[in-house]
């Protein structure tokens, strides 16, 4: 995980769900309504890692219980890749609003955000519609179904993103020239 989605991405998603869960430390002590099962299972990853320094869980341990439930083993927030970054923020979506259908998909099926991901950076390279359904039209045919270019497999989709990344920088050295 970069610094930026350290501190702009990562953290505002732990501080919001605390604050909508009402985990709060007072007065040296944990203040951690339990709601729904996500939640409990948290709390007892936390309880475990905490009795493992024989003291009482404190908010960080709640953290790192959203890792050990959503990771299968608690890793630094630093060291998360994107794929186990995203597991660990749907994770958190899924604590606060259990019917939260989207958080809950992107757990069974990662590729969800890759996909996400990608269609994301295609769109802000900002280039017109007809030059992708073109491109997709002579490199993808046998697969492309005009004008969806956005359900195209993930390997393609990288392909084309570099495809378009490349054209674009070539047009701007051009237009440069």
């Amino acid at each position: 995980m970069t610094p930026a989605q350290h501190t702009k991405f990562y953290f505002p998603n732990w501080l919001g769900t605390c604050r909508r869960l009402g985990w709060r430390m007072e007065s040296g002590r944990l203040l951690s309504p339990c709601g729904n099962e996500h939640q409990h299972k948290v709390y007892a990853a936390a309880c475990m890692i905490a009795a493992k320094e024989h003291r009482a869980p404190v908010i960080d341990d709640l953290r790192h219980g959203v890792h050990v439930v959503a990771l299968g083993c608690d890793k630094s927030s630093k060291m998360l890749n994107n794929r186990e970054l995203d597991r660990v923020v749907s994770y958190m979506q899924l604590m606060v609003d259990e019917t939260n259908i989207k958080a809950d998909m992107c757990l069974d099926n990662p590729d969800i955000k890759v996909r996400e991901a990608l269609v994301a950076s295609i769109d802000k390279m900002i280039i017109p519609l007809s030059i992708i359904d073109d491109v997709c039209r002579k490199s993808y045919r046998e697969i492309y179904a005009s004008p969806h270019w956005k359900y195209l497999p993930i390997p393609v989709l990288r392909g084309l993103a570099g495809v378009l990344r490349d054209m674009k920088e070539q047009y701007l050295a051009e237009s440069r020239s």
